[in-house]
């Protein structure tokens, strides 16, 4: 079995796990991912594991490309009930930047923001994005394009 994985820090987890992973994409983007293994994915069986709420650039690409992708949504991001103090605590503390890591990441923050009814986006504080997919709602949620 050959393991795939999108960024270093999963890569780490997997081969914690037991796994041998043979490839980790450039960019960790789902983008990179399918660069590097849709050359190799005609008839080749893949399995998918994957947030229940994610794009689908992984598995069309892969389809396409004649591979028989099985998608098992193997978590879901939530909210944790605590966030909205917390995120009042980090603010009280004072912070010099929010820094996002995926698309909910963005979205989860908002919803704490306004169940501890603070004005969203965060006036005079930058947001930081770990790369393009991630930067859109970002650019949406400050109100540019």
């Amino acid at each position: 079995m050959r393991v795939a994985a999108v960024g270093e820090a999963t890569a780490i987890a997997a081969r914690k796990a037991g796994f041998s992973v043979t490839f980790v994409p450039e960019s960790y983007v789902a983008e990179s991912l399918v660069a590097g293994l849709v050359t190799r994915a005609a008839r080749q069986r893949i399995l998918l594991a994957r947030a229940a709420v994610t794009r689908d650039v992984i598995p069309d690409a892969l389809r396409k490309a004649g591979a028989l992708v099985d998608a098992v949504d193997a978590y879901r991001n939530v909210l944790p009930e605590a966030a909205p103090d917390q995120l009042l605590q980090a603010l009280s503390d004072g912070i010099d930047a929010a820094t996002f890591t995926s698309s909910s990441s963005v979205t989860h923050l908002q919803e704490a923001a306004n169940a501890a009814c603070v004005p969203w986006p965060f006036a005079g504080i930058p947001a930081v994005s770990i790369g393009p997919i991630t930067a859109k709602p970002c650019a949406r949620q400050a109100g540019t394009p």
